[in-house]
């Protein structure tokens, strides 16, 4: 058997008195042994010098090892599958074949391996090493580990948020072996089988070891632990020191702290003794840390003893976070959390990066979409994240790797869970809380259990005591909590979990002058909405070359083949575009009307980057990788989610000519300072850039805070006598927001009597056959599910996913048309959905086109829902006998029509009355019969 490469230790090189400290890293060639039966520790598999197993590259996974299972039907996976179609329906057989597996509900990792794995790795002690202790840091495994050196037992940790350290009494000089046993089921403590910290929705439950891996010679006496409480108020550091003694007198401390350039700006000198030790250092001046200007110092820490030194460093900013009222106040300025969430997504490796420079990239991507808040949902990331966003001015919400609410775990009710949770989130505290990023903090996700609101209070309140420089809410979502800093809820949003078509964007005709001051006002803490968005477009099939990794985006595979049997794939670029435009829509509909409530403290979409687990929830404006999508940019974004926003308070998006324009136009400000004066702007424009109308007047004293009005837009519209598609623009310095509206002129009369149908009876086919031309308008009601009446339609794209959400409706992606069709004439469009199709839409039902011919090709298509790729259209015309026919989906002979079924109806008329209504595709009579 291959023999393991030692790892030799250099010696320590003595200056002055004083031993340089040499870390000693173990990356590189371990050996592996799985152990599924948990036979191990039985059968002593630490006395063993030589572990009967395969050579891996650790840090790394199994997976990216090739070691592990193979995929096939009877998986068992950490995560819930809601939807269970995979496994029984016949149009996934072929995707059920050994050699041939594809699951469509998360990315599928090459290899899978959950148990118990043993990892063993040998190493050689020098003989000037032998008389110390070592540290051995293990920075991110996964997840619960053992530790043996030789045949001797260390110890055993199971945080799936901090390292694990172990303290390693001296070595003899020689070789040693290094055995580690891993266990990454979830047995005794159940984090919850959807917790973003180890589901296979997200980051997948890996195995193996990650970032840092090494022996640490050690002093007798040392620091063990540092924990640092910053106050820019009070111009103050509160420092906690944990010494760790074994040689007992004349130890010293000197503290030291650094400026951002590096420069000495205080130094402090005690003798200490054994334990923890607390003082507190004072400042005059300092330089406040924030979104702004995030402003960094550096502690440093010395102790000796006996000419022996230990030494920490660690970064920290002067940084105040507190609530007054219903507002969160950053060094006493108001802050509005524009947040994301990060669901632990790393395609290419199935566990998140531990070096500064990745997690700088992603942040980078969070503050150029106008975002300065990330909430880590159901886990905690490495330290490198925190370092990153300190050194950005991110503000994050982080979490104890739990989503405890399912049949296998809760909390509150006694489980081994309540007490494992304390203690992580004790330890994530410990580990991370000196950064001044780390603003927030929950116990995890939407909990479960009877006791649930006492046992939060207790975390609550418990936590409030340790660690004052953060805030502590109970659970992501719910429930409330009375003693908790502020409210992370889900009820200010336009679609909530389960509304469906009862949803505001689709029950309620469209404007933007609706807020939720009624359920701000409701708590007096805090509220920062949980969850808002979650709008789908279609997949980018381009994005698959993109995954050159452990995880295989199959799910995608299935849904491009799905796309190309139904005869679509020519259309998937033209999907990914006009679905994202309505996506974009969504979005900007949802963060506005929370920019438009007054006292909001924030919002945390879900999210900004695209969630391929959980069946699939393509919800992001980025992709996976945290990359640009084709349909909107950063700065598109940033005109509607920023430091600064304009808004406009649309009573309605559709007008008559007859009516006169009344918008007000406010401004949500939370910048770095208030906004003392500057000149308010704003225009409208037709599609063709002519100019209509504009003003522009001076603003002052803008403060800080939501819904602020600046001016009042009133333009009569009787001037527009076509029918035309008009912009707001509003611009405050360089800030500019806009919003699409639509004037119909009034009182158009109509110049002949258009057959419209709602059924094609006999004497209407023998009209058709006669040469007739007739407008069938369905009635959603008496359309068949087998031709489509069974799709939800509604205006909004898919919440979240069909899939995981047991098909809740809306099931289309809006609608895609060619916007120079003589059919548009006089109902102006673009080639995918916008406010004016709203009402046509609510009164439409879709057509599942592989009733009629294939060689149709519709005037306007519905975007169906990637799981099941239907031929669906809105519109469409066909030659029946010598007469011409226009189905609409859209129910015209409705009582009530609105301006946009008015408009869009007449346009259809004058287009049939052309000489451009020319069907090519004939169907037959029987067809209708």
């Amino acid at each position: 058997m291959r023999c393991l490469v030692a790892l030799l230790f250099v010696g320590l090189l003595f200056q002055a008195c004083s031993a340089k400290k040499t870390d000693h890293s173990l990356h590189g060639d371990w050996m592996v042994m799985l152990d599924s039966l948990d036979r191990g520790e039985k059968e002593n598999w630490y006395y063993s010098q030589r572990l009967e197993g395969v050579e891996i590259k650790l840090p790394g996974s199994l997976n990216q090892n090739g070691t592990g299972d193979d995929i096939h039907v009877n998986t068992q996976w950490v995560g819930e599958i809601l939807d269970s179609a995979w496994y029984f329906e016949e149009k996934y057989a072929k995707y059920r074949q050994p050699g041939h597996i594809k699951i469509p509900f998360w990315l599928q990792p090459n290899k899978r391996y959950v148990g118990i794995a043993w990892y063993q790795k040998e190493f050689e002690i020098s003989k000037e090493d032998t008389v110390k202790p070592f540290k051995l840091f293990l920075e991110r495994p996964h997840w619960q580990t053992k530790v043996w050196i030789d045949s001797t037992f260390v110890g055993e940790q199971n945080s799936l948020a901090t390292p694990h350290e172990f303290l390693i009494p001296p070595l003899s000089w020689g070789k040693h072996v290094l055995t580690i046993r891993i266990d990454n089921r979830l047995d005794v403590i159940d984090p919850g089988h959807s917790a973003h910290s180890l589901s296979d929705n997200t980051q997948t439950n890996w195995h193996g070891m990650v970032g840092e891996i090494r022996l640490t010679p050690s002093t007798k006496t040392r620091i063990d632990n540092v924990r640092i409480y910053p106050s820019f108020s009070r111009k103050s550091l509160n420092i906690s020191v944990k010494i760790e003694d074994e040689v007992g007198n004349n130890t010293t401390l000197a503290t030291k702290v650094y400026d951002g350039n590096q420069k000495e700006i205080l130094k402090n000198m005690r003798t200490v003794k054994p334990g923890w030790t607390g003082y507190q250092l004072d400042f005059g001046e300092v330089r406040p840390w924030d979104e702004f200007d995030p402003y960094l110092y550096t502690l440093e820490l010395v102790l000796e003893n006996e000419g022996k030194k230990d030494t920490q460093k660690l970064k920290f900013g002067f940084r105040d976070v507190e609530r007054s009222g219903r507002q969160i106040l950053v060094n006493d300025r108001p802050v509005f959390l524009r947040g994301t969430l990060d669901c632990a997504i790393f395609p290419n490796t199935g566990y998140p990066p531990t070096d500064v420079g990745s997690w700088k990239e992603i942040f980078t991507t969070v503050k150029n979409y106008g975002l300065n808040h990330v909430r880590y949902h159901s886990w905690c990331p490495p330290r490198a994240a925190f370092s990153a966003a300190d050194e950005l001015g991110v503000y994050l919400q982080v979490e104890a790797s739990v989503w405890a609410n399912t049949k296998t775990t809760t909390i509150g009710d006694g489980k081994p869970i309540d007490e494992w949770i304390f203690k992580e989130a004790g330890s994530i505290l410990e580990t991370y809380g000196h950064h001044p990023s780390f603003l927030l903090m929950a116990y995890g996700n939407e909990p479960g259990g009877k006791n649930q609101v006492a046992y939060l209070e207790d975390f609550v309140s418990h936590f409030q005591k340790v660690d004052s420089t953060k805030l502590y809410t109970g659970g992501a979502g719910w429930p409330f909590v009375s003693n908790m800093d502020y409210y992370n809820h889900f009820a200010a949003r336009i679609q909530r979990w389960g509304e469906g078509l009862n949803s505001i964007i689709n029950s309620q005709p469209p404007q933007s002058v609706f807020d939720y001051d009624e359920i701000i006002q409701s708590v007096d803490m805090p509220y920062v909405s949980h969850e808002i968005g979650q709008w789908c477009v279609y997949p980018n099939f381009g994005e698959i070359e993109k995954y050159t990794g452990e995880l295989q985006p199959n799910n995608y595979r299935i849904f491009q083949e799905t796309l190309e049997e139904a005869g679509l794939i020519n259309l998937d670029s033209q999907y990914v575009m006009a679905s994202g435009k309505l996506q974009a829509l969504c979005y900007k509909a949802d963060i506005e009307a929370a920019l438009r409530t007054k006292e909001m403290a924030g919002f945390q979409l879900l999210g900004l980057q695209d969630f391929p687990g959980q069946g699939t929830a393509i919800i992001g404006v980025i992709d996976p990788f945290w990359e640009e999508k084709p349909y909107i940019n950063a700065g598109q974004f940033r005109t509607f989610c920023d430091t600064t926003v304009l808004l406009a308070r649309f009573p309605t998006f559709v007008y008559s000519s007859d009516e006169t324009l009344e918008v007000a136009v406010e401004v949500a400000h939370f910048g770095r300072q208030p906004i003392k004066k500057d000149m308010l702007k704003w225009n409208i424009r037709d599609k063709q850039g002519n100019l209509l109308a504009s003003n522009e007047k001076s603003v002052v004293d803008i403060d800080l805070g939501n819904a602020q009005l600046l001016d009042s837009v009133q333009w009569g519209l009787n001037e527009i006598n076509q029918p035309a598609q008009l912009r707001l623009t509003a611009s405050l310095g360089r800030i500019q927001n806009s919003w699409d509206f639509w004037v119909y002129p009034a009182g158009a009369e109509e110049k002949d009597q258009t057959r419209v149908v709602s059924n094609l009876d006999r004497e209407t086919l023998q009209y058709l056959e006669k040469g007739g031309k007739v407008l069938w308008s369905i009635s959603k009601n008496d359309w068949p599910d087998s031709l489509g009446g069974e799709v939800g339609l509604g205006f909004s794209s898919i919440f979240w996913n069909t899939s995981y959400t047991s098909g809740q409706e809306p099931h289309t992606l809006g609608i895609l048309c060619d916007p120079d069709h003589p059919a548009f004439s006089l109902f102006p469009t673009e080639y995918h959905s916008n406010w004016q199709w709203w009402d046509p839409i609510k009164n439409g039902t879709a057509i599942n086109l592989s009733y009629f011919s294939h060689d149709i090709e519709p005037i306007v298509r519905i975007i169906d829902d990637w799981n099941e790729n239907r031929n669906l259209a809105l519109l469409f015309e066909v030659k029946v006998g010598e007469g011409k026919l226009l189905i609409s989906g859209i129910d015209f002979l409705v009582e009530d029509l609105g301006l946009s079924l008015k408009q869009l109806l007449m346009s259809l008329k004058e287009y049939i009355r052309s000489e451009e209504f020319q069907p090519i595709v004939e169907v037959e009579l029987d067809d209708f019969l």
